[in-house]
């Protein structure tokens, strides 16, 4: 099935977040021979040599992850009440495996304090990473039909897209294989399943990792999603990262080109495109510092990159109250590293022990 093992397993405060167009790997060395800690390789050949004991495997593979959120939920029930109690915004994120699990994930005591759920590189069908379509339900069919959902993915994933390359195309036309039909994004699940305020956005050209080529396409949907879940839906009208040229609405599904003519990291990855400007479409809130004037950052935000920093270029700004800040945006995040991450959550619980504002630097907005 492909398994294999890396030499180590990082711990959290371990991982290396200094450069913004690297991959944050969780483990030290390669993904090579077999050994503990596990990891894997998806490919069609090691599924399709045995279906059977490779649905087995990704159950087992989802049970760990849905067993780790678990654990988060019931040990922190007390964290959870104080932002559904203050009006903060709580939003579950989930990336490729991590997307699959916020899918299908569900915990009430966690849904029920959601302001949102975002998908990012995942389709929520019946392919090669579910072990039925039973069990590809978004929150396993339990959750209210109206809570907010963002699904995003890459045009040319090469995992879950529709196209003839991706591993759930070729698995589910096998004649051993498994799943289908494979449509390649959320919007039939999600209209199936009734979940109407719901928007999904197909990146044009972009492989299964949507940021190194649609960066900034990817965070203006993003800003816009998190200032206004509520305005979710097929083709919501007030979201400038979708209402612009570029892209297209057909079949209750956006396409959306990158906003840039030049992607915004380096063809190796090893910092950002410096040709190539951050910029923003959507709402964006938040504060320069601590207990400073609030702004609401809106329309085209520009900045500059220049050795992995953020150097703001221009932007049109607006005061807001603190009131509306006080909805500060927190994570649960469950990242395609296959260990479920936490972020930033401590760090909010302890501001907001100690002021009114819960604040987020430069280098962590949207």
């Amino acid at each position: 099935m492909g398994l294999k093992g890396a030499d180590k397993l990082l711990q959290t405060a371990e991982l290396a977040t200094s450069n913004y167009c690297g991959a944050l790997s969780p483990y030290e060395g390669p993904c090579g021979d077999w050994s503990k800690p596990f990891c894997y390789s998806t490919k069609p050949q090691n599924i399709l040599n045995d279906p059977t004991k490779y649905r087995r495997y990704v159950e087992r593979n989802y049970l760990i992850r849905k067993l780790e959120v678990d654990s988060f939920v019931d040990s922190n029930g007390p964290l959870l009440e104080r932002f559904h109690n203050s009006n903060k915004k709580l939003f579950l994120l989930g990336r490729s495996e991590g997307a699959m699990t916020a899918s299908r994930y569900y915990h009430p005591a966690l849904h029920s304090r959601l302001a949102g759920i975002i998908l990012s590189g995942t389709a929520c069908e019946s392919n090669y990473f579910v072990s039925c379509a039973r069990n590809a339900r978004i929150c396993d069919g339990q959750c209210r039909r109206s809570i907010p959902i963002l699904a995003l993915v890459g045009q040319d994933d090469k995992y879950f897209s529709s196209n003839d390359f991706s591993v759930s195309y070729k698995v589910a036309s096998a004649p051993n294989g498994y799943g289908g039909p494979i449509t390649g994004n959320c919007r039939a699940a999600l209209t199936q399943q009734q979940f109407p305020q719901s928007t999904v956005v197909v990146f044009e050209g972009s492989p299964h990792s949507i940021m190194y080529t649609h960066d900034n396409a990817l965070r203006s949907v993003f800003a816009d999603f998190t200032a206004e879940p509520q305005s979710a839906e097929p083709n919501p009208p007030r979201w400038k990262s979708l209402q612009r040229g570029g892209c297209s609405f057909t079949g209750g599904v956006h396409t959306c080109d990158s906003l840039d003519s030049a992607p915004p990291c380096q063809s190796d990855y090893s910092k950002p495109n410096s040709a190539t400007p951050w910029r923003n479409l959507g709402v964006v809130r938040g504060c320069a510092a601590r207990n400073e004037g609030c702004t609401a950052l809106k329309g085209d935000h520009q900045t500059t990159k220049h050795h992995g920093k953020h150097h703001r270029k221009e932007a049109e700004t607006k005061p807001f109250s603190q009131n509306i800040f006080s909805a500060i945006v927190s994570f649960l995040m469950l990242g395609a590293s296959m260990y479920g991450i936490v972020v930033g959550i401590r760090k909010v619980e302890a501001a907001m022990d100690s002021s009114d504002h819960v604040t987020l630097d430069e280098e962590q907005q949207i």
